[in-house]
């Protein structure tokens, strides 16, 4: 019976697996073995001479891992090899040449390891979990594709009818994203199956749960966790148990008890790596903790427990900024955040660390950079403030200018700030307007020039005039950009519940343009932005054809509703929240990182999607020239 379930789960999955650009040899790879492959460019990257990079995702036991792969040309192909440990399942190829990516028709280059004639256990389910996640989209240039995740899913249980229980729950997870009604129904009669046969171990408890949290049925789920809790009164605490009282914790001695809980549960015989990363993350952050505060011996103490070196020298940079933004203690934070850029730009050279296993070589070297320009332009300030200003141009210029290229509006600033006090004005003035004709120059940038401005005319006459013509070259560079970047996709369809507990329509605004802007209230870029935004919802308050909606999404709190409220209320924010308690909408707009904002044209589509934040005015530029256009 089971070569007949084999036999079937191989012929439904060979057109997902057909790789017409991507040759294998062997054709079907084995574990413990080297495969060679040849590739002839396709999709974007069709007909290139030029060597592509290559690279490949390898899943399995030891979790996901990103590697280099080397090319050469031979012919009208390129080939490489690549040799696979046993302990992984998955391989993933990709291709990519600068911005263009090789995604193979939004398929992407999946090849399945096999253990003699069979794909390995959990080859199907890790391409269905590859095909549910951000991976497939940042690395591969695939949209998320749930349809395809639960084929896969349903091919691992097909080949592998043992594995049902343990990837069950992923897999109704996917089906109800696909369809919500369908997805109930089955969830339904998963959760009478696992009734009827009882609760006999504590997984059972934990499946039953998973159940109902799928099915969007909170109260049904909390009841089996307090039977749970019941039945285990000893049971461990999971990392996350851990990482909620943290969270919860209002002292610092409360949260230093709950990382000393944590080293135990690290240093047992039963420990897993979801301990050891949680107190190496629960360190930092109760350093975090202690420096805004400003409760500096604390902060040294608990920083002289981080064994990390990287994480280390983040909070020293981290610290150093905080003392030098109220000019509070800058000695300790001139000698911190000497020492956090020297060892960056060291390990920008020579890296004492190994490569981290979610990371390509290039990738790498740009977030060695990135880490070199944020330290450097703390350095830059520290020095500011301190009155070394020929000491500290040479650490904003590489901020700003060697590795931001000019293009982090906030390292501009400092660069603007200390060539004002280093360097002769016709030195500087140049890369100043310069900043601003890109749409990187702040309110700072801009008092700056105003004074070499004043010295240069001796007075401001004129200035206006001067600066809104270089202003006129930004708002031209970005409106051409916004255009070129405009969509036309349809928007998910969504109700949600508000602060007050009214329901909020979505298709209720149709013809209106609408700002959907998911947040969260851990989420410090989230919060930076939100001063940005309350301009923006000011600013439009009387037009009765934009719309505001700020989605609260991927909460940890126990009360989701009080712990949005109670934020939007102490910052006296004028935002229409609405509760994604479930993170479902979230995922219908594909959302890999918040703060992410759309917005939505009168016609009903997404014009636009902008992800992050990178500082108040051109937040508000950008957001402004969206809803311009976005009709």
């Amino acid at each position: 019976m089971k070569n007949l379930l084999l036999l079937v789960a191989l012929a439904v999955s060979a057109p997902i697996f057909a790789q017409s650009n991507l040759t294998l040899k062997p054709e079907h790879p084995q574990a413990g073995e080297t495969v060679n492959f040849s590739y002839i460019p396709g999709g974007d990257l069709e007909g290139t001479d030029k060597i592509p990079a290559a690279y490949v995702l390898k899943m399995g036991s030891g979790g996901p891992e990103l590697q280099d792969l080397t090319l050469k040309k031979e012919q009208d192909r390129f080939t490489g090899s690549l040799p696979v440990d046993t302990s992984v399942n998955l391989l993933v190829f990709g291709f990519k040449s600068g911005d263009k990516r090789d995604n193979n028709g939004d398929s992407g280059y999946i090849v399945p390891v096999y253990k003699g004639n069979e794909p390995k256990r959990s080859s199907f389910s890790n391409a269905a979990i590859f095909n549910n996640t951000s991976l497939c989209d940042w690395y591969f240039g695939m949209k998320n594709n749930p349809a395809r995740a639960l084929a896969y899913y349903d091919k691992e249980i097909a080949l592998y009818p043992d594995r049902t229980d343990l990837i069950q729950g992923g897999r109704l997870s996917v089906l109800y994203k696909i369809d919500k009604q369908k997805g109930v129904t089955a969830v339904l009669a998963e959760i009478e199956k696992k009734v009827k046969a009882g609760l006999q171990t504590e997984n059972d408890y934990d499946r039953l749960i998973s159940f109902y949290d799928i099915a969007r049925l909170p109260q049904q789920s909390s009841f089996i966790s307090k039977l749970k809790k019941e039945k285990y009164p000893n049971k461990k605490q999971t990392p996350q148990d851990y990482y909620t009282q943290f969270n919860a914790a209002n002292s610092g001695a409360e949260k230093e008890a709950v990382i000393n809980a944590v080293q135990k549960m690290a240093a047992s015989e039963e420990s897993t790596s979801g301990y050891s990363n949680l107190a190496r993350s629960l360190k930092s952050r109760i350093a975090g903790f202690y420096a805004d505060k400003k409760d500096w011996e604390a902060f040294k103490r608990t920083v002289a427990n981080i064994a990390d070196i990287n994480d280390k020298m983040t909070a020293y940079n981290s610290a150093a900024w905080k003392m030098q933004q109220d000019s509070a203690n800058l000695a300790c934070a001139t000698t911190l955040s000497k020492t956090a850029i020297t060892y960056a730009r060291a390990e920008l050279k020579k890296p004492s660390q190994p490569k981290p296993k979610m990371m390509l070589n290039e990738d790498w070297a740009n977030a060695r950079e990135n880490t070199v320009a944020s330290f450097s332009d703390t350095y830059a300030m520290v020095l500011y403030k301190t009155g070394r200003y020929k000491a500290g141009i040479p650490y904003a210029k590489e901020a700003a200018l060697t590795y931001n290229k000019g293009q982090n509006t906030d390292n501009n600033s400092t660069y603007a700030l200390l060539a004002e006090k280093a360097l002769a004005a016709q030195t500087y003035r140049p890369q100043l307007e310069q900043f601003v004709k890109d749409g990187k120059a702040n309110d700072v940038i801009k008092d700056v020039l105003k004074r070499a401005y004043i010295k240069q005319h001796t007075s401001a006459d004129g200035y206006d005039t001067y600066l809104s013509n270089l202003e006129q070259d930004a708002k031209l560079k970005m409106i051409e950009k916004l255009t070129k970047e405009k969509l036309n996709d349809a928007a998910p369809k969504f109700m949600l519940t508000d602060l007050s507990g009214k329901k909020v329509n979505i298709e209720d605004f149709k013809g209106k343009t609408v700002v959907v802007d998911f947040w969260a209230t851990w989420c410090g870029p989230c919060k930076a932005s939100f001063p940005s935004m309350n301009k923006m919802v000011g600013r439009y308050k009387d037009n009765p054809d934009v719309k505001f909606l700020f989605v609260d999404t991927w909460e940890n709190a126990d009360d989701k509703q009080k712990n949005a409220a109670d934020f939007i209320t102490k910052m006296k924010y004028d935002f229409q929240v609405l509760l994604d308690n479930d993170s479902k909408v979230v995922s219908q707009f594909n959302v890999s990182g918040i703060p992410t904002k759309f917005v939505i044209g009168k016609d009903g589509n997404i014009k636009f999607k902008a992800v992050g934040f990178e500082g108040d005015q051109l937040l508000e530029q950008e957001l402004e020239a969206m809803i311009e256009l976005a009709n």
